[in-house]
């Protein structure tokens, strides 16, 4: 008789396992394979945006960049023809604000690069002075234009740095 109530039980309990399984199991199985397929669309959708926004980026980078070509040039032109000392100061200006822009086309461009950790630093010595000395000028400028004072100090710059000047 203890025998055959132990096989009851244990017969119970296998049919109270196939009822969890049933219940519990297989609808969290199904909801688990739904969500990851849902998962994985959505990855998708985020690959083709990024896709997207890189051609994005890249159209626009080359769109920007042909104009301010055509601006460096016309500068350039302008800069050997006969200028005055202001004209020449005003010229270099705009020439250097364009390389300016035009390196920060370029960092647009490289954005694609820079997500994939392929962005090269070019490396080199480069006088900090030099470049805070033309940034004031630009700056001087519009500060001019707007009736205020644009001035700077070099406390304790050092005369040299290495690093991507551009960036």
């Amino acid at each position: 008789l203890l025998v055959y109530i132990e096989v009851c039980i244990y017969f119970i309990s296998f049919i109270n396992l196939g009822f969890i399984l049933k219940l519990l199991f297989i609808p969290m199985r199904n909801d688990i394979l739904k969500r990851e397929e849902e998962l994985g669309e959505f990855i998708q959708k985020l690959k083709q945006e990024g896709e997207y926004k890189s051609m994005f980026l890249a159209n626009m980078g080359h769109e920007l960049r042909t104009p301010l070509i055509g601006i460096l040039g016309v500068t350039d032109l302008i800069q050997d023809t006969q200028l005055s000392k202001e004209q020449i100061k005003l010229t270099r200006i705009i020439e250097e604000s364009g390389h300016n822009l035009l390196h920060i086309v370029d960092d647009i461009l490289d954005l694609t690069k820079l997500e994939m950790g392929q962005v090269k630093l070019n490396e080199s010595d480069f006088f900090p002075e030099v470049i805070i000395s033309q940034l004031t000028q630009i700056y001087k400028l519009e500060a001019a234009k707007k009736n205020l004072d644009f001035e700077w100090e070099n406390i304790n710059l050092p005369p040299i740095l290495i690093g991507d000047e551009i960036k």
